[in-house]
């Protein structure tokens, strides 16, 4: 069964801050409570990033799309201990006005059978993370105002 999970929300920070943050393709585990660890090898396409689990376990992408005009960005999740295959994200950043831009991070997936519990895990891990994301933007905004 093919799964597509998307969540969009509002970043306060200007679109080219955005995609700074995640052209850089590590942070996640300062953005992501699920990720103890995000350890980047290489750089571009064909850069890996290993996303160690706080509760054991780990993941693996591999950057297959770098597009600094749209401001998209694609993985391959290689390597993940959840039931699903072939697990591609996309994030894409659009600017809303000087200050603030919008995320808009894409899961496809292929699930052998129906599992919304699995889901909902995933949408949530995602919306944890954006908003992980969003919180750092608002400390250096805040930091910035001192």
């Amino acid at each position: 069964m093919l799964a597509t999970i998307t969540v969009t929300e509002s970043l306060p920070a200007s679109a080219e801050l955005a995609w700074a943050a995640i052209r850089a393709i590590g942070g996640l585990d300062r953005w992501f409570p699920i990720i103890d660890q995000c350890l980047v090898d290489g750089e571009g396409i064909g850069a890996t990033r290993k996303l160690v689990l706080a509760e054991g376990g780990y993941m693996l992408d591999v950057v297959e799309l770098l597009d600094d005009a749209a401001k998209r960005f694609g993985y391959h999740r290689v390597e993940l201990p959840f039931p699903v295959t072939d697990y591609h994200g996309t994030v894409a950043i659009t600017a809303i006005d000087q200050h603030r831009s919008q995320i808009i991070w894409t899961v496809v997936f292929i699930m052998a059978t129906s599992d919304d519990a699995l889901q909902n895990f995933i949408r949530q891990a995602l919306t944890d993370g954006i908003q992980g994301l969003a919180k750092e933007f608002q400390a250096a905004n805040q930091g910035g105002q001192s």
